[in-house]
C-alpha cells in the first residue's frame, strides 16, 4: 500500500506541475487552456488527499502522517528531477 501511495503522490505532483504553464508547455508542447489547468490542479490535490488516505489506512494516523510527509518529499524530488531533465534537453523550447 505504501508503494501505491508513493505512485499516487508522484502522479499528483506531476499533475500539479502540468497545471503550470511552463511545465505544461515543456511536456505537452502546447499552451494550456484555463480549464485544463484547473483540471490538473484539482486532480493533483485529489491525488495528494488519496495518497494521504492510503498511508493512514495502512499505517494508522500517527505513523501514516509521518510516512506521508516522507513520501511527499520523495515524490516531489522525483518529479523535480524529471522536469529538470526534460527542460535541459536540447529539443525543449523555452
Amino acid at each position: 500500500m505504501t508503494l501505491l501511495a508513493l505512485l499516487v503522490a508522484v502522479a499528483a505532483f506531476a499533475s500539479l506541475a502540468l497545471s503550470m504553464e511552463k511545465h505544461h508547455q515543456d511536456l505537452l508542447k502546447k499552451r494550456p487552456l484555463p480549464r485544463d489547468r484547473r483540471a490538473f490542479r484539482i486532480a493533483g490535490w485529489a491525488g495528494l488527499v488519496l495518497s494521504y488516505a492510503l498511508t493512514v489506512a495502512s499505517w494508522g494516523a500517527a505513523m501514516g502522517s509521518i510516512l506521508w510527509f516522507g513520501l511527499l518529499s520523495l515524490a516531489a524530488a522525483l518529479v523535480l528531477l524529471t522536469l529538470s531533465r526534460i527542460a535541459a534537453r536540447p529539443s525543449a523550447k523555452r
